[in-house]
């Protein structure tokens, strides 16, 4: 607020001064490096505002506008690499404001990332980067000194000079960035706590003080200042990492599971009273069969069961496997040779990539799809190349474009995940795509891994990838008991296909874990054994649930396929009017998430999270009960005007 007195004349009331964007761009930068939640109120709109808000949020930040509250999620700097692009990038449009604070900020991230911008910024002199952001740790190219640039960290705080005359905004960027930084001594340099910035000439002093405040204000690390000549950075020594400072190298490139750190939003919004539903994720709210229980706590109950158990899985539990497969699949497994038993199908994607897939190799990776497929890919070392699934083309591969992306490929192309009933569009499988996708394979020599969770929701006809002759020459399949009999938690899985394929991920997986409890294998043998019944009541009950989130859809305006099987609705969301965000790294579909979440207390996931082809969609799980999509659609409801008298 600002009371402005005009002479000879005057000015009675209040009068409210517009933010200040020196403030903004501080407030969005400490909320970036900082990890949680930050609100901010009256928050600015110039342009340099929101080139800073399109920074963080390519750097991983989640922006959200709520009228004059701007809601800031961030879990430190992880610049987002969309799935189909080769890597990340921030644009700061014509803001020297930005590009001057934000690079140190960005070479807080291990991997490589570009940054570029617009008009005269292009021409402007940047030599000061190359010349401090190395002494610091940070691999710094450019062109002689100008734009583009790029950067890589780690960053490591160290006692440098700098000239003050520069300015501020690239002190106010090394500040936050020594604040959030651990020092990390190189070989034979001495372990210290402390590290100082020593400035020479320093022209901007309250720059530097609404800096200082901003960083107090937002709990980050505040230095000593010493007469604006010194600042001296005090670290914990509980801060200071083990082993060099910085993961291995395999993790670079790899953030947190979306969800993971959604979730943790969503506990920080009821912590405040907000009582959110979550309509997010896939895991079933109803109980298994009572007798599978019974089954496990008559076993769990006897003194032979909890041993170490064979790392192929009880006998009994394959062998129910096998006649699972060739009851409802119509395949013929051999119950000794072409079954793993796994600790849920997940770990099983990650085993068969550190089995096959390495550094100089290539693997197909769809998108929208899973994404652990894109992250166990790249921990194996390989790369995903990512091809698009679209609607028109009825979420099925490409396989022309595909040939031609495997012969221009710098790589071998190894591998291809698929996955039908496909998640998260919910298109089904057939025969017909299964042969094609068995012929491609073959032709041009590749592992195809067949995840089919989700074969058994709202779904007739359950179909294997393995029912296609000649495909356990070239596929395995992943399946599991976490949507098909509630058993999400249990972590009950299984791989299949041929013997050398199977023997060859056990050689890895016996590395990596022992055999599962062997009660909760039994049990699982019991469930497998259950039948049609069982599939149709659980689906009757999503069948009720499904017509139900069709309403919630069709009031929000969103448009979907009411054919899609599995254990979600995949929706395109309506036209971008009406909603308040105008920046979001998720799309459309992640504003108009975010619109819910922060103004009807639901969360519903944003199609982005599967892919750059997600962007303008959004999915939402079935795992919830008739009761909590009613009150769901009367908090997304708009309110009912009231008559006059």
């Amino acid at each position: 607020m600002a009371v402005v007195t005009v002479q000879p004349s005057s000015v009675k009331g209040e009068i409210f001064a517009p933010a200040s964007k020196s403030s903004m761009q501080r407030a969005c930068a400490a909320a970036l490096v900082r990890k949680g939640i930050s609100i901010i109120h009256n928050p600015g709109i110039s342009n340099d505002d929101k080139a800073a808000l399109d920074i963080i949020n390519n750097l991983g930040a989640n922006t959200t506008f709520k009228d004059d509250i701007l809601v800031i999620e961030s879990n430190g700097v992880h610049p987002v690499i969309p799935l189909g692009e080769r890597g990340a990038s921030i644009n700061c449009g014509e803001s020297g404001l930005s590009i001057r604070m934000f690079t140190p900020i960005v070479s807080l991230s291990n991997q490589r990332v570009a940054i570029n911008g617009t008009g005269s910024l292009t021409t402007r002199p940047m030599d000061f980067f190359d010349e401090i952001l190395p002494q610091l740790g940070v691999d710094v190219q450019s062109k002689n000194g100008r734009l583009p640039l790029s950067v890589q960290g780690p960053f490591i705080p160290k006692d440098i000079e700098i000239d003050g005359s520069l300015s501020s905004q690239f002190l106010t960027g090394l500040l936050m960035a020594y604040a959030t930084a651990s020092p990390n001594p190189s070989k034979g340099e001495a372990n210290t706590n402390t590290a100082t910035i020593k400035v020479n000439n320093l022209k901007s002093k309250p720059y530097i003080d609404l800096t200082l405040k901003v960083m107090k204000d937002f709990g980050l690390l505040v230095p000593e200042n010493i007469n604006y000549k010194e600042f001296i950075f005090k670290y914990d020594s509980s801060s200071i990492p083990p082993l060099g400072g910085r993961g291995a190298r395999r993790m670079d490139g790899i953030g947190e599971y979306y969800f993971s750190q959604k979730l943790r939003e969503i506990d920080e919004l009821n912590k405040h009273g907000k009582n959110i539903i979550n309509l997010g994720i896939g895991s079933p709210d109803l109980p298994p069969h009572p007798s599978v229980i019974k089954t496990l706590q008559e076993e769990s109950s006897k003194t032979n069961t909890h041993a170490y158990q064979s790392y192929k899985g009880s006998p009994i539990f394959r062998k129910a496997i096998a006649d699972w497969y060739a009851t409802w699949y119509g395949v013929s497994l051999n119950a000794d040779t072409e079954i793993l038993p796994l600790i849920g199908s997940k770990e099983g994607i990650m085993h068969i990539c550190m089995t096959y897939f390495e550094e100089g190799i290539s693997v197909l990776v769809p998108n929208p799809g899973y994404p652990t497929y894109s992250s166990a890919v790249k921990l194996s070392g390989a790369t995903p190349l990512y091809y698009e699934l679209k609607e028109e083309n009825n979420y099925e591969p490409d396989f022309e474009a595909l040939t031609k992306v495997i012969s221009e490929s710098k790589n071998p192309v190894k591998g291809m995940f698929v996955n039908y009933p496909q998640m998260p569009t919910g298109q089904n499988g057939s025969k017909a795509l299964f042969e094609k996708i068995i012929a491609f394979a073959k032709a041009n020599d590749m592992l195809i891994i067949h995840d089919n969770p989700y074969s058994f929701i709202l779904n007739e006809e359950p179909i294997s990838l393995l029912s296609v002759e000649g495909a356990k020459e070239v596929a395995l399949e992943l399946n599991s008991l976490s949507k098909s009999h509630n058993m999400a938690g249990w972590r009950i899985g299984m791989l299949c296909g041929a013997k050398e394929r199977v023997d060859e991920v056990l050689k890895f997986k016996s590395n990596m874990d022992s055999g599962m409890f062997l009660p909760a294998q039994l049990a699982a043998a019991t469930a497998l054994g259950l039948g049609k019944e069982w599939y149709d009541s659980i689906n009757n009950v999503y069948e009720q649930r499904r017509l139900k989130v069709f309403e919630m859809l069709d009031m929000i305006g969103c448009t979907y396929n009411k054919n899609q099987v599995g254990l979600f609705v995949w929706a395109a969301t309506p036209p971008k009017e009406g909603l308040n965000t105008t920046i979001h790294p998720l799309g459309i579909g992640g504003e108009l998430s975010d619109k819910i979440l922060y103004e009807s207390n639901v969360f519903i996931t944003p199609g982005g999270i599967f892919g750059t082809a997600g962007k303008n969609y959004i999915r939402v799980s079935l795992c919830g009960s008739i009761e909590r999509f009613e009150e769901a659609i009367k908090r997304i409801s708009p309110p009912t005007p009231q008559r006059g008298d």
